[in-house]
């Protein structure tokens, strides 16, 4: 059984190699008339320039090429190189073309020796004609890649302000800035060189196939070293009430650009004078930094928070006596009680200073006569910021008694 599969295999071997000897002996001595198909043979356009007389332009940057039967003896079909052997070309200038896709023939102008070119149907090929546009653009410079830490940018200058774009209107139209773009990845120094002009869409993608009236222009970048330093707060004057807790300031640092010269002498950065005398409680403040000389912050302002301890709230009772004003002349004032107990409420400091007598209880009896009236008290000579939390009484019982005439009581006795 294994001698017959060895056999097999030897035998299958035998015939290959025959098959091989009977093809070369075929190709090289015999060598037979064949036709071959040889695929994508470049076609030359030529004259594209002329379009721009009609106001057309080719669309993309196409490469044309063309399927092309040949038919000779074997041994000169196969040797064929498409690149090298073939001359085909279009001449636009030729033929009347429009907007849209053109079938445009083409012609042989170089083959190889020693084959025929069987003509057909692909002896043409399709192009593209747009309508020609052209547009101005301002260049805008972009920066890409990162500077390494404590640099940054402080302006960017371009040489050439506008350029014109120029190509296929639906090309064109996809334009929608464009840039030179400035790679700044690890430069510690200034930038001065050439950039490419790159027209990109909205996307920022490369739009290719437009022309550009400029391609580089010269970049330059100004770079600036940073440092972190922190923000003092400036004061003035005292709070109005209670006690300073503290002062917070958020951020409480902030990045100082310039030359390193003038960055290395600052170690922090003040606020403008924040006025003390106009808080009285917890208060945040929008508060702008103190910017020297020569220098760019990354903060224009931050948020100043004071932190006051509201003073302690105490009660004071006061025994205030009871006056009355404008009563009949002559007349006996008899009232329920003399005294008013008040009670006041107030920062302990102020209620300190109160003394019992500069609060004071009034009645006014102004056009009352004889008999008993209830008469509201009136108190005075509470200070601000001090409130009267309760009082013994809102108003008295007053009786009012008309004096006698003495001058009747003696006219009574001579009678």
């Amino acid at each position: 059984m294994e001698k017959d599969k060895k056999q097999d295999i030897l035998i299958r071997i035998c015939c290959v190699i025959a098959s091989l000897i009977l093809w070369i002996y075929i190709r090289n001595v015999e060598n037979p008339v064949t036709s071959h198909v040889i695929k994508y043979v470049p076609v030359e356009i030529q004259n594209v320039e002329t379009l721009e007389e009609h106001g057309l332009v080719v669309v993309d940057d196409q490469d044309y090429s063309i399927d092309i039967t040949v038919k000779g003896a074997s041994q000169a079909v196969y040797q064929i190189d498409k690149m090298k052997d073939f001359k085909i070309v279009s001449d636009l200038s030729k033929y009347a073309l429009k907007v849209g896709e053109n079938r445009i023939p083409v012609e042989i102008k170089e083959s190889p020796s020693g084959v025929t070119i069987v003509s057909n149907e692909s002896m043409w090929i399709k192009v593209k004609i747009d309508k020609l546009k052209e547009k101005e653009m301002e260049i805008k410079p972009e920066i890409i890649g990162t500077l390494p830490e404590g640099y940054h940018i402080d302006g960017t200058t371009i040489s050439v302000a506008n350029v014109k774009v120029h190509g296929s209107e639906k090309l064109v139209d996809q334009v929608a800035n464009v840039v030179a773009r400035i790679d700044v990845t690890g430069i510690q120094n200034d930038i001065n060189k050439n950039v490419d002009l790159i027209a990109v869409n909205e996307d920022g993608n490369a739009v290719e196939g437009v022309n550009l009236s400029v391609t580089s222009v010269n970049a330059k970048v100004d770079l600036k070293k940073g440092k972190v330093v922190p923000i003092q707060v400036q004061t003035t004057g005292n709070v109005l009430k209670g006690t300073l807790q503290g002062i917070e300031v958020e951020p409480n640092k902030v990045e100082i650009l310039g030359k390193d010269g003038d960055v290395g002498k600052i170690e922090a950065i003040y606020t403008e004078t924040v006025d003390l005398s106009q808080i009285v409680q917890d208060t945040t403040l929008t508060v702008k930094l103190v910017n020297p000389s020569n220098l760019k912050l990354s903060l224009g302002s931050v948020n100043v928070k004071i932190n006051v301890l509201e003073e302690k709230k105490i009660e004071k009772t006061i025994k205030v006596p009871i006056k009355h004003i404008n009563a009949l002349e002559g007349a006996t004032i008899k009232v329920d009680t003399e005294i008013v107990n008040v009670t006041i409420t107030g920062d302990e400091s102020l209620i300190k200073t109160i003394a019992d007598n500069s609060i004071t209880a009034t009645i006014d009896l102004k056009g009352l006569n004889d008999g008993d009236h209830a008469v509201k008290i009136s108190i005075a000579g509470i200070p601000e910021g001090v409130t009267i939390s309760s009082q013994s009484a809102d108003s008295v019982k007053v009786n009012i008694k008309k004096k006698v005439e003495e001058n009747n009581t003696d006219v009574d006795k001579n009678q």
